[in-house]
């Protein structure tokens, strides 16, 4: 390993992850593990924050690994758009299984939805899936109060 490239890796090891890119990063996963478990070309997870104020915008699109399917134009800025079912279909994604995220309290914020260019059914499994990732979801971006005086161990 050259000096440079070891240089650069204590640095990033230095450096502690901000809470919102652990946020990005852990969206990212999730969605990427919807898009696995129903089997289909791409999953979303919009959260436009206009519904939450303070809240901040983001959106997480996990797709194919080769990155060749019809949503892929939108995947990067407009990622909010294939959370819209009719937006959705006109990109090519006739498929759509969406569920709202919602707070502790109910309050929706957001959508997860798994799409796919092929039509097909959504059974009682499928949707009770979507439902227990969006508590997933929730839990990463509503993360539990600690009690007082106890902090969280890495492990």
């Amino acid at each position: 390993m050259s000096r440079d490239n070891q240089a650069e890796k204590t640095a990033t090891l230095a450096a502690p992850e901000s809470p919102a890119a652990r946020r990005a990063r852990a969206l990212g996963t999730l969605a990427e593990l919807v898009r696995r478990a129903m089997g289909c070309q791409a999953a979303v997870i919009s959260i436009p924050g206009e519904q939450r104020p303070g809240a901040e915008r983001m959106a997480a699109v996990a797709g194919p690994d080769d990155g060749v399917w019809p949503g892929a134009a939108v995947a990067g800025d407009d990622a909010h758009l294939l959370a819209d079912p009719v937006a959705a279909g006109d990109l090519g994604l006739p498929f759509y299984a969406g569920v709202p995220l919602r707070t502790s309290d109910g309050a929706v914020y957001g959508t997860l939805a798994a799409l796919d260019a092929r039509e097909r059914e959504l059974g009682d499994d499928a949707l009770e899936t979507l439902k227990l990732f969006a508590r997933l979801v929730r839990d990463v971006i509503e993360p539990p109060a600690e009690p007082a005086g106890q902090r969280a161990r890495p492990i």
